[in-house]
């Protein structure tokens, strides 16, 4: 979950399509401005995509959660 800085969503998920491992990206209403899931092969690789996630500028704050089943 991404909080993002001012009027800078555009931009933000710009950036976020680069990204191979993102799996979606949704708009949200509330806390958080977006959520986008990421999917990777390792814990190493989804810990590298996590890191330069947070690394683009207009993200001041983000929140992680691992999915572990669908029910």
């Amino acid at each position: 979950m991404i909080e993002v800085a001012g009027k800078s969503t555009t931009a933000v998920i710009r950036r976020l399509h680069i990204r191979t491992e993102l799996y979606s990206t949704h708009t949200t209403i509330g806390t958080w401005d977006l959520i986008v899931e990421i999917r990777a092969d390792s814990p190493t690789d989804f810990d590298r995509a996590l890191g330069e996630v947070r690394t683009i500028d207009g993200l001041p704050n983000s929140e992680t959660s691992i999915l572990l089943s669908f029910v």
